[in-house]
């Protein structure tokens, strides 16, 4: 029988709100970097600059959405 490691069989704690904001923080730059790669602009209002929501690709090539655009 292999033996226990007592280190990996304890519990994780919960993640706390900097844990989720520091995570976050670095979706929120490898969403920019993304658009940047691709030189894609929002394709509701046109901009190249700010928050991105969401990007992404579909059968005509990579997309992205402006967090201004997402919310009204």
């Amino acid at each position: 029988m292999p033996k226990l490691d007592w280190d990996k069989a304890k519990p994780k704690p919960a993640p706390t709100p900097r844990d989720t904001r520091t995570a976050a923080m670095l979706r929120q730059d490898a969403v920019a970097e993304y658009v940047a790669k691709h030189e894609l602009a929002c394709f509701k209002c046109g901009t190249r600059e700010g928050e991105w929501a969401k990007t992404g690709r579909s059968g005509r090539g990579p997309w992205a959405i402006c967090a201004d655009c997402v919310r009204g």
